[in-house]
């Protein structure tokens, strides 16, 4: 492999890095001010990684060779990838995240203080006998230091959140209501299905390389940092394409509205599906005059229990829960062709074309114009 290839390569990682910390400083900050959780987690999974990019920068630029006590100084990070998929799956579908979640975390940080001693030692011991001398002077890390098990232990939980994510849909099927997923929860599940590409590929580099290590090209490892640095650009593309996805849901206060509600939590969610199903599968935001008295006539829930349910569930009023279906309708049809701003903004359940603008704007970031010519 060629200087200028691998100068090339390390550039690239150092940008992707330093992409990812932007990144996660960016998501903190949107969901500070929109009280959007499940950003917090989010950030932490891209955290997680440029600090594990970062390493591999210095690794190829020498700069761990003059300063070998900070080898595998983020290696513990990368265990800390699986758990974060797994609540950041939670916090974005509204579940609770309990003590016992947090417990989660406990062998990533039994982890690092696992590798405390190796961190302070001699700075004059080499850096190719680093992992060596961990196993060596460590007994209790030989296994996780495999190349193989951290990429095992974060596939099982992007594994966890996938099932959970495919069982409640179909749950849904059994019950009529049909795969309704809105478009925070179809991007949770592309980013933990690429996370789950990568850590696959990862898993089997490990086992390759520990058992028949002949059959794995001494660059490889390079190619998988290379997938590594698309996830972060694909990240930060799709915040720039869709911004309403990390910034428009704003959570309700509901514990003191609703704390006479008899309505719980597990009720709460079984409600929900069936909302979805009359607004969305049915199509009832279309009617442009459609309220919330009709849709709790129609299921046979009270106003202010569907209210409820809106609210805490998917984190929108009632009319920004309509307006935000009415606002994907329009996006779809802009897609498919031609067609008048005034006519679309009736025919997806608008009474008029200002109040269909400046849901545009609330929910894409743009404005229709704007929208079509990016088409």
């Amino acid at each position: 492999m060629s200087y200028f290839f691998m100068d090339l390569l390390s550039d690239l990682i150092l940008f992707s890095a330093l992409q990812g910390f932007f990144l996660s400083i960016m998501l903190l900050v949107l969901g500070v001010r929109n009280k959007l959780h499940s950003n917090y987690w989010f950030a932490l999974i891209l955290l997680s990684i440029s600090v594990y990019l970062v390493e591999w920068y210095a690794l190829m630029t020498g700069w761990i060779a003059n300063n070998p006590q900070f080898m595998l100084s983020t290696y513990p990070a990368l265990f800390f990838i699986g758990p974060l998929v797994y609540i950041h799956f939670r916090s974005s579908r509204g579940l609770k995240i309990s003590r016992k979640h947090h417990l989660l975390f406990l062998l990533p940080v039994t982890i690092y203080f696992l590798f405390i001693p190796f961190y302070v030692a001699n700075t004059s011991v080499p850096p190719d006998q680093c992992r060596s001398n961990i196993m060596a002077s460590f007994n209790q890390v030989s296994l996780i230091t495999k190349p193989w098990f951290f990429p095992l232990y974060t596939v099982l939980f992007i594994g966890l959140a996938l099932h959970n994510g495919r069982s409640t849909m179909r749950t849904n099927n059994t019950k009529g209501i049909g795969n309704v997923l809105n478009s925070r929860e179809k991007w949770q599940m592309t980013l933990n299905y690429l996370l789950l590409f990568y850590f696959l590929i990862s898993l089997s580099y490990g086992i390759v390389s520990t058992f028949k290590p002949q059959f794995i090209g001494a660059f490889f490892s390079m190619y998988l940092f290379l997938l590594l640095c698309l996830i972060v650009h694909v990240v930060a593309a799709k915040i720039i394409i869709s911004p309403s996805l990390f910034s428009n849901v704003k959570p309700f206060k509901t514990s003191r509205k609703y704390e006479r509600s008899s309505l719980d939590g597990k009720m709460s969610q079984a409600v929900l599906p069936k909302i979805r199903h009359f607004i969305e599968g049915e199509r009832a935001f279309l009617q442009s005059d459609l309220t919330i008295h009709e849709v709790s006539e129609v299921l046979g829930i009270s106003r202010n229990k569907v209210s409820q349910v809106i609210n805490e569930q998917i984190g929108l009023s009632f009319q920004d829960y309509i307006n935000s279906q009415r606002i994907e309708e329009a996006k779809r049809i802009l897609k498919n062709g031609d067609v008048q701003v005034t006519h679309l903004a009736l025919d997806v359940g608008f009474n008029n074309k200002v109040s269909f603008y400046r849901s545009f704007k609330k929910f894409t970031g743009k404005s229709p114009t704007e929208f079509t010519r990016q088409l």
